[in-house]
């Protein structure tokens, strides 16, 4: 029970992640600007507009699709460890 629930915590972070990655990609999308207006950043950053930014929110969201895909792999072998051991 105790792998089981080790496992179920090391599941968030990847899907925190991949929940935020998601999120800026469907704003930039939505934008087709990256970084978004309502974004703050800390320095000067080059602004992507159009097709680039299209192409940025894009390769976002395969990164977001790995994050998932970690995640459920975490989840998966934790439901493994449930049913085995517990």
């Amino acid at each position: 029970m105790l792998l089981a629930t080790l496992a179920l915590f090391l599941a968030a972070p990847p899907l925190l992640v991949a929940l935020t990655l998601r999120r800026m990609a469907h704003a930039v999308r939505g934008e087709a600007r990256f970084p978004p207006q309502a974004w703050k950043t800390l320095r000067d950053v080059r602004v992507l507009r159009g097709a680039e930014a299209l192409r940025w929110a894009a390769r976002i969201d395969r990164a977001a699709a790995l994050a998932f895909a970690l995640a459920a792999i975490v989840l998966v072998c934790a439901a493994a460890a449930w049913w085995r051991f517990g």
